[in-house]
C-alpha cells in the first residue's frame, strides 16, 4: 500500500535526512533522495514532525494552565504509550501522547489540567477528583470525550 498525501516533494540533496513543513493545508517534503521518499525515511520524518508539532502546541497549554491552576509540574515531554494518553513521574514530569494534540481543545486542557492535578495527588483518589473538579468543572464529560474518542494510540 502507498500512502498518499496533499503536498510536494522537493529535492533536497544537502539534507542527510527528510524534513517535512505544513503551511497552508499542503505538506512540503524535502528529500534528499530526490523526488522519491521512502517508506522507511518518510515515517521517520513524520514523527518527527509530529513530536515537535505536539510539543509546541501541548508546551503552550501547559505553561498556561499552569499560571491559571497554580499548580506546577517539573517538566513535560512527548512519549508514545501503548495503553494511556499522559502521565505523571513521581518527580513530577509531564508526559503526553503526542496524539492528545489532536483533540478539542478543552478535552487537551482537561489532560493536561488531569496530569497536573497529579502533582499534587498522585492517585485517584477523592481529594484528586476534588481537585480536578476546580480547576476543571466539566471534566466528566471531558474525561468522556477522551475515553469514547476513537482515536488509537
Amino acid at each position: 500500500m502507498v500512502a498518499r498525501f496533499i503536498g510536494e516533494v522537493i529535492p533536497a540533496p544537502d539534507l542527510s535526512k527528510v524534513e517535512i513543513s505544513f503551511t497552508q493545508s499542503r505538506f512540503k517534503v524535502l528529500s534528499p533522495e530526490g523526488t522519491y521518499v521512502s517508506r522507511n525515511l518518510f515515517k521517520a520524518a513524520l514523527e518527527r514532525f509530529y513530536k515537535h508539532k505536539a510539543q509546541e502546541k501541548i508546551g503552550a497549554r501547559l505553561r498556561y494552565l499552569q499560571k491559571e491552576t497554580g499548580l506546577e509540574a517539573t517538566t513535560f515531554r512527548i512519549k508514545r504509550f501503548d495503553a494511556r494518553w499522559a502521565n505523571c513521574t513521581e518527580n513530577n514530569v509531564l508526559e503526553f501522547h503526542p496524539r492528545c494534540m489532536e483533540f478539542s481543545n478543552k478535552a487537551m486542557d482537561y489532560v493536561i489540567i488531569h496530569e497536573l492535578c497529579h502533582t499534587v495527588e498522585k492517585s485517584h483518589n477523592k481529594n484528586f477528583w476534588k481537585l480536578i473538579a476546580k480547576h476543571c468543572p466539566e471534566w466528566k464529560e471531558l474525561h468522556d470525550e477522551v475515553e469514547h474518542s476513537g482515536m488509537v494510540l
